[in-house]
């Protein structure tokens, strides 16, 4: 006795090519890679203000660039203020950032905004766990 199968859908069939299928494969990496990064902003957004940051803004731009709007309710944009954001932003997404943009902002309009890369990021880490 045979079973008769009726026809297949149209995804089943689409999924069974393997040009379809390795499209599928990336798909699901890129949205792994994408949650993962969702992940990491969110928990450096929160200990960022568990450290008394004021977020206004933290995203990830295209290339792995980093921008963090920031403020201090004390207004300061300190330099230790800058390197302690940097590596705080740096302990989340240290796999997926290529450079941190910060702008700290002030009270009295004269917000500074500094920039490090990679490899600064990497070398205060080091310097902080005393290696």
């Amino acid at each position: 006795m045979s079973i008769a199968r009726g026809p297949q859908a149209p995804a089943v069939r689409l999924l069974r090519s393997s040009g379809a299928l390795a499209a599928v494969m990336v798909l699901a990496l890129v949205l792994g890679v994408g949650c993962a990064t969702i992940a990491g902003l969110s928990a450096a957004g929160e200990s960022l203000q568990e450290a008394g940051y004021e977020v206004h803004d933290l995203l990830m731009e295209e290339g792995g660039s980093v921008y963090a709007d920031l403020e201090r309710p004390d207004g300061a944009t300190d330099v230790e203020h800058f390197e302690q954001a940097g590596a705080i932003i740096w302990d989340h997404l240290d796999d997926e950032a290529r450079q941190v943009e910060i702008r700290l902002r002030s009270p009295e309009a004269t917000d500074e905004i500094v920039t490090y890369s990679a490899t600064q990021l990497q070398q205060m880490n080091r310097a902080d766990d005393g290696t």
